[in-house]
């Protein structure tokens, strides 16, 4: 469950380009005003605030209870007998925690040989190092804290280079992020986010363009140039979208296209006699394709590529992004989003509606070739 209430989304995310795209869905009223959005991009000594968390190793200690056995007592375990008890602590050599001393927060239990990836090093400054002579292209569009400051995350995208196919407008954007719970190794990835809608979309609609993960060991350290060979990919992000867009929005998808892809992705389940609504498996099924049927005739998101492959993805991708239900406080959606974008899970899922597209149309593949 998501920690991530508005008030602590506004405390610990900046957005930049406000100018340009709007604030966040999750803005308050005064959000040009609460520190939390910015005109143009975020600036450098706010990114470096947002992302100072302190952090320590801590030891490792267990409690556990011993018996003092009375002379005759044949019971070994404590509670067994009636003799009386006392606690032993003993320390485990093998494991650490990582604990933020501001608040005592403890984030996670590692083995010796797992390695902190330190917030700053390994988000903001491993996205500047691939800017050498294009420095300034860049330029943050959104930073900050998840899961109880557990995981960090930034978002740089190239400036002046918004891109059009077919009346959909994208800006390539290259992002990072890290934790310091267990959950994600340093992750660096590009993509593509909807002028518009913010979505975001992988550079070649089935798979980044680039994506690298550096696991939290003590040898990570080592590989600062291949993430900086992946992360430089961002300047060709562009042509590949461009590529990608247009094919997808070549392919026609029918009403019965439309229809049977559907049936693909969520086939509706035989009545339950003993309901008299169905059943949950029947009416979830049946609500799920009326909201899909419906954001495909009437949304703006989704409405002006309707009748095409782009149009199945944009669909699937604005459902995933702004209705599925999500558990949790205020931020769960925000917290929800990026982690499946990182993680691989959102680009996993938009490959899937275009798979059962591919059914539908009896074609190997709908998806551009990213050579």
């Amino acid at each position: 469950m998501s920690a991530e209430t508005m008030e602590w989304l506004a405390a610990n995310i900046r957005i930049g380009y406000t100018d340009e795209r709007g604030p966040a869905w999750w803005a308050r009223d005064n959000y040009m005003t609460d520190g939390s959005h910015f005109d143009g991009p975020v600036p450098d000594d706010e990114i470096r605030r947002i992302l100072a968390v302190p952090f320590v190793e801590g030891e490792v200690f267990s409690t556990y209870t011993v018996a003092d056995h009375a002379d005759g007592c044949t019971m070994r375990d404590p509670g067994e007998c009636e003799c009386p008890t006392h606690k032993e602590v003993i320390r485990d050599p093998e494991k650490k925690s990582i604990i933020s001393p501001d608040d005592g927060h403890v984030h996670g239990y590692f083995s010796q040989g797992w390695t902190l990836h330190g917030y700053q090093g390994w988000t903001a400054d491993k996205i500047s190092s691939i800017l050498d002579a294009n420095r300034g292209e860049l330029g943050c569009a959104s930073v900050g804290l998840l899961k109880q400051r557990s995981v960090a995350f930034m978002q740089a995208k190239l400036t002046g280079t918004g891109l059009e196919v077919g009346g959909y407008q994208a800006v390539p954007f290259i992002g990072a992020a890290t934790s310091v719970n267990g959950s994600l190794a340093s992750t660096y990835f590009t993509g593509m986010e909807g002028v518009v809608c913010d979505n975001t979309l992988d550079a070649g609609m089935r798979s980044a363009l680039s994506k690298t993960k550096v696991k939290h060991t003590r040898y990570s350290h080592g590989r600062v140039a291949e993430i900086q060979s992946a992360l430089g990919l961002v300047y060709e992000a562009g042509d590949v979208w461009l590529a990608s867009a247009a094919e997808l929005q070549s392919i026609d998808v029918t009403d019965a296209d439309f229809r049977a892809w559907l049936d693909e992705i969520s086939p509706v389940p035989a009545r339950d006699p003993k309901s008299s609504t169905g059943g949950a498996k029947y009416t979830n099924s049946v609500k799920f394709r009326d909201r899909l049927t419906e954001l495909w005739s009437f949304d703006p998101k989704v409405k002006p590529w309707a009748g095409t492959a782009f149009g199945i993805m944009q669909l699937g991708n604005t459902y995933r992004t702004w209705d599925r239900n999500v558990a949790g406080a205020d931020g769960a959606r925000m917290e929800r989003n990026l982690l499946n974008m990182v993680s691989g899970i959102a680009a996993k899922e938009d490959a899937g509606d275009l798979d059962a597209l591919a059914r539908v149309l009896a074609k190997r593949t709908v998806h551009p070739v990213t050579a």
